[in-house]
């Protein structure tokens, strides 16, 4: 968590500050100093929005730390940050201001950037209504380097739903093999793999969609005398197979009554328009197939990139 420090243990930190040009108030109740930046804003709105500033600011009076840091721009409270160390930016600090002062910014052309740190000073401070927020709003974005973002942040807070989109999006919209060797890094090469395999595979059985096996009338067919083409037999015969061996058996039971339907009819009845339909409903099996292919795929992933069980 955010710490303060204490000055008679004889480590604070000292360092010059610059007042922020944007969120330093005049009558500002509280001030931070983060990264050579100087705050001054008001307590009250900070610890409207956040828990963690509500949480900071309501312990024991006795806390020494409390009562001399922050009150003065002399002396500003000195935030050190988060799960994993380090110290909070003032670029990170700039968004927990703008989502307290100006929350309008992130409801018209925020960048994944900005929704990205906010998704991360949210789960951080403690503030739900941010995080689920950037989360919903990261939906709406798609340039190529936005799942890249999203897989970097959910790594990062341990979050795989907000992970798991960025997978999504960069496996099903993108051509993996254009991606450049820092994003290819940044992935991970044993990820990179798997998703390439997916793609690879998925594309590999869209071949069937574009170009189908031509079912031809063969000797003794029994519809041979209607002038059908592609006979309605033949490509009856070879969805059906593929479908069967594709799908998943639990994700194909609304095919197996659309065959089963089918079968209890005489086929002699199939029109072109049924033909159409058979090769519809085939095209959704791919599909189908492709999402299996794709949870199998994230399983894989989730182990690979450490993703705990509960997260």
């Amino acid at each position: 968590m955010a710490s303060i420090p204490d000055r008679s243990s004889g480590d604070a930190v000292t360092e010059s500050f610059t007042p922020s040009e944007k969120f330093y108030y005049d009558d500002a109740s509280i001030y931070f100093g983060i990264d050579g930046v100087l705050y001054g804003v008001h307590l009250s709105r900070l610890t409207q929005k956040f828990n963690f500033f509500s949480t900071f600011f309501s312990r024991d009076s006795k806390d020494i730390a409390t009562l001399v840091q922050g009150k003065t721009p002399e002396e500003p409270i000195q935030l050190l940050f988060g799960p994993r160390g380090g110290r909070l930016t003032h670029k990170e600090f700039n968004v927990v201001c703008q989502w307290v002062y100006e929350s309008a910014f992130f409801y018209e052309k925020p960048s994944a950037e900005d929704l990205a740190t906010l998704l991360y000073v949210g789960e951080l401070y403690g503030d739900s209504s941010a995080t689920k927020f950037a989360e919903k709003a990261f939906s709406k974005f798609r340039s190529p380097l936005d799942p890249i973002a999203r897989i970097r942040h959910g790594r990062t807070l341990d979050r795989f739903p907000l992970a798991e989109s960025g997978y999504v999006d960069l496996a099903s919209k993108s051509d993996l093999r254009l991606l450049s060797s820092e994003q290819i890094k940044e992935l991970g090469l044993e990820v990179y793999s798997t998703l390439l395999r997916f793609q690879a595979k998925t594309d590999a059985y869209r071949l069937y969609l574009v170009h189908p096996p031509q079912p031809l009338h063969v000797i003794g067919c029994k519809y041979a005398d209607f002038d059908q083409s592609p006979c309605a037999e033949q490509l009856w015969t070879f969805w059906s197979t593929v479908s069967r061996v594709l799908l998943h058996p639990e994700r194909r039971e609304h095919l197996i009554t659309f065959w089963s339907v089918i079968e209890e009819t005489d086929r002699r009845t199939l029109l072109l328009c049924t033909v159409a339909t058979i090769e519809a409903v085939s095209a959704s099996t791919i599909y189908f197939y492709e999402d299996y292919l794709f949870v199998e795929a994230l399983k894989e992933i989730r182990k690979l990139d450490g993703f705990s069980s509960a997260s």
